[in-house]
């Protein structure tokens, strides 16, 4: 009867976070233990799972004193060395300091000299997130596991608890199954908690809805939200459901609801204020009254300075919030403790805003911990051409937090760099995989463009092609087309008689020029071919492929575009975001008649396994407003130095205007600026170097009377983007400059010849013993060499004939 009663008493205290903790303080001892689940102590087993120790041994397995919470934050405060002070934390607590800053790998082995079962069920979960972060995520399965069975067993439990198991379920690494399954008896479960409200079943709601959304058909979010419920806008997580509502196609429904809730409370909330900013930011204009009326508090909130800097473009009223906002977090900064200073720099890295990052850190000694600051100066080495001490800092940080992606974009543009192969990047994560992305497993996966991008830069373009069928949006219309969607698949020429084919113009608009090539060849397979397209190119491609038929649909990308409400067109619902981009509800009804559907970066796939062939050299396209091509006595040369989307790493795989002023000192070579998005210190150079610009259209929008001049052109020469890509498909002959390891190795199938696999009437130019390790001004130094001696011969030959 006493044993009874004992046991009864600790497990009472177990479900008590307070009690357990004061207890462990009670019958702490001096001697360490290992960790039953992570330090590889005997365990008792029955059937399938682990079972936890009897209460009474959990109770006696306690070690060390536990500090307080007040201990951490003074130390978090300090910003020296953790290391040198954290000797009066508990292991566990000098762990949590770790976590808490993404040092998730320092972190891990830390918590793995830990006896888990000395731990709340709340901290095990904490363990559990490290390790999923780091690469134990099979230790971390093992510990969600188990306290998914505890829970499950016993009667009511803490509903943040089940709450916060249910968020480390979607993240491990178990089945698709297990986690649904688990999930819903979470969601039965949290109901009989004494501490149940609305706000517990939404977050359940939402992480079913993001897993299903993965695996399962057609997966509608408006299933898992009630709009009727008056409280579920003042939730963080209706940010989350709004967002998906509306690259789900739902754009009228979420602007009509954000109406109703402003109305009625204005934005009183900081989650409608958030929603109004990612889903109708356009509402905006003219609304500075309103935006003057913000309460002060939301300025302190880093995640609103992320969505403020991605939409600050759209009007000067959200621009003039964005920077009261960013002034706002730099005085924060300089009250914060060590974890706020840390996310302050991890946002302004992450936002591009580098100086601004180091400016802040430079006020401070903080600790070697603060990842941030190893990544704003890797990305300061690299620009001054330090690529050995850029790759330090990079691998530093992945190797803490493998899915830190500003961390790793910085790795990938400085690994090739330093004499290693474009593909040295795989080698990496081989060793730390890619942290929660992967579940906490090493090995290389398909997420993301890595692999994709590293085996096209290696020349392997038929298996990089092929890694492009992992991603969301085809995957979802796979599952639900089925066979009817060819998905990195071959066009089958012996069942194409008499059948029909529906192909998404997908990427960006250059990509959609140059899958072009292929169309007349699609004609030749199918009788009947619809091809979407963006509406800059209906006139140009209708008059080149007249038997195809052409749907003009405006396209939208993260960072270039945007979908605006109420434009008229109404956007697909039923997949996701990047489908609802790309394609209109019109759209449906043809893919639904169609006997095949695919896109057009399948095309390549199957050029590179030998189904599709590319056409004769020559022009593809046609000249909608052909001019006066009397020959002229110079050499018409086109310039573009850059994309109009400069955000990111990819302004690195950019040239300046002033890059090209030594083809200005050629005689018999009159140059031509074709830059769309020119801005007016851009033009002002070209005046002051007589490089003639093109004053009566509209490069960005009017690509008829763009191809007028393109093809007017002798020669382009620049970087790969819509103008070049245009003017190579009408037929101008095209200089790819290979300056970079990205602009070289691509095209030039890992640098084995200087033929262009991509855009047709095109070669890649780069004097064959370039060496990326020296830095970019001298690379790009030799590479306008090779220009200005391959131009002299070309007006030599000019001249001859």
């Amino acid at each position: 009867m006493k044993n009874k009663l004992k046991r009864k008493l600790v497990e009472q205290i177990r479900k008590n976070e307070i009690l357990f903790r004061l207890a462990l303080r009670v019958v702490s001892k001096s001697t360490p233990l290992k960790s039953v689940v992570v330090g590889g102590a005997t365990m008792k087993s029955s059937g399938s799972r682990t079972m936890l120790p009897a209460p009474a041994a959990l109770a006696k397995s306690a070690s060390g004193a536990v500090a307080t919470k007040q201990a951490i934050k003074g130390v978090a405060k300090k910003t020296v060395r953790i290391e040198e002070n954290t000797s009066s934390l508990s292991l566990y607590e000098r762990a949590f300091v770790l976590y808490r800053l993404r040092n998730y790998y320092s972190a891990s082995l830390l918590f793995r000299k830990i006896n888990i079962f000395s731990l709340s069920e709340k901290e095990r979960l904490v363990v559990a997130q490290c390790f999923l972060s780091s690469v134990y995520g099979v230790d971390a399965d093992r510990i969600i596991e188990d306290l998914f069975f505890s829970i499950e067993e016993r009667g009511a439990a803490d509903a943040d608890l089940i709450v916060n198991l249910a968020e480390k379920i979607c993240v491990s690494g178990f089945s698709y199954e297990q986690k649904i399954r688990q999930l819903d008896a979470l969601r039965v479960k949290v109901q009989d908690s004494h501490n149940f409200d609305y706000r517990h079943l939404v977050q359940l709601d939402w992480l079913s809805f993001k897993i299903k959304s993965e695996f399962e058909v057609a997966v509608d979010p408006l299933d898992y939200i009630d709009l009727s419920d008056a409280r579920i806008f003042q939730l963080p997580v209706m940010v989350k459901f709004l967002t998906v509502l509306r690259s789900h196609g739902y754009d009228e429904l979420v602007s009509d609801y954000l109406e109703a809730r402003f109305a009625e409370n204005g934005f009183s909330y900081l989650s409608l204020l958030k929603s109004y900013v990612i889903c109708w930011p356009e509402w905006f204009i003219d609304k500075i009254q309103v935006l003057e009326k913000l309460p002060e508090h939301y300025f302190n909130d880093l995640a609103l300075l992320s969505l403020l800097h991605s939409q600050k473009s759209v009007c000067s009223q959200l621009a003039g919030i964005y920077q009261r906002c960013l002034e706002r977090q730099k005085q924060q900064y300089q009250k914060g403790d060590i974890y706020k200073k840390s996310a302050v720099i991890r946002t302004f890295v992450g936002l591009g805003l580098i100086n601004d990052a180091l400016e802040l850190s430079r006020k401070d000694s903080l600790p070697d911990s603060v990842l941030p600051v190893y990544v704003a100066r890797g990305y300061r080495y690299f620009e001054n051409d330090d690529f050995h001490s850029a790759r330090d800092c990079f691998l530093k940080v992945l190797e803490e937090d493998p899915a830190d992606d500003v961390a790793a974009a910085g790795l990938r543009l400085a690994l090739p760099r330093t004499g290693k192969s474009v593909s040295s990047i795989l080698n990496v994560r081989d060793r730390i995989g890619y942290g929660i992305k992967s579940f906490g497993r090493k090995g290389v996966r398909y997420l993301g463009s890595e692999l994709t991008s590293s085996l096209l830069m290696r020349g392997e373009y038929l298996k990089g092609q092929y890694t492009i069928r992992n991603s969301k949006n085809w995957l979802a219309l796979k599952r639900y087309y089925k066979d009817k969607f060819l998905n990195c698949e071959l066009l089958n020429r012996c069942d194409s008689k008499n059948k029909s084919i529906f192909v998404i113009g997908d990427s960006g608009v250059g990509d959609e020029i140059r899958a072009a090539q292929f169309y007349n060849e699609i004609t030749n397979i199918y009788d009947k071919v619809t091809v979407s397209c963006d509406p800059r190119l209906h006139s140009i491609f209708s008059a080149s492929f007249p038997t195809i038929n052409f749907i003009a649909v405006p396209r939208y990308r993260k960072g270039v575009s945007s979908r605006r409400v109420g434009e008229g067109v109404k956007r697909i619902i039923g997949f996701d975001e990047k489908v609802s981009n790309y394609l209109t509800e019109e759209c449906r009804e043809i893919m639904e008649s169609s006997d095949y559907i695919t896109y057009s970066q399948n095309l390549y796939f199957n050029h590179f396994a030998g189904i599709v062939g590319r056409p004769q050299p020559g022009g593809y396209l046609k000249t909608v407003n052909q001019l006066d091509d009397a020959k002229s006595k110079v050499l018409r040369v086109g310039i573009l130095w850059r994309s109009h989307f400069r955000t990111g790493s990819r302004k690195y795989m950019y040239l300046d205007l002033e890059d090209f002023l030594p083809l200005t000192r050629l005689n018999g070579v009159e140059l031509w600026s074709i830059q769309h998005c020119i801005d007016d210190e851009e033009i002002s150079i070209c005046h002051e170097h007589g490089i003639k610009l093109i004053e009566d259209v509209d490069l960005f929008n009017d690509f008829e009377g763009l191809s007028g001049h393109l093809a007017a052109m002798d020669l382009l020469i620049g970087i790969s983007s819509v103008p070049i890509e245009l003017g190579a498909a009408l037929g101008t002959e095209v200089w790819m400059l290979g300056f970079s390891p990205e602009n070289y190795y691509l095209r030039s199938s890992g640098g084995k010849n200087m033929h262009d696999r991509y855009t047709m009437n095109s070669s890649v130019v780069a004097p064959p013993w370039i060496d990326f390790s020296e830095p970019r001004d001298v690379c790009v130094k030799k590479v306008f060499d090779e220009v200005c001696a391959k131009l002299e011969e070309k007006l030599l030959v000019r001249d001859v004939l």
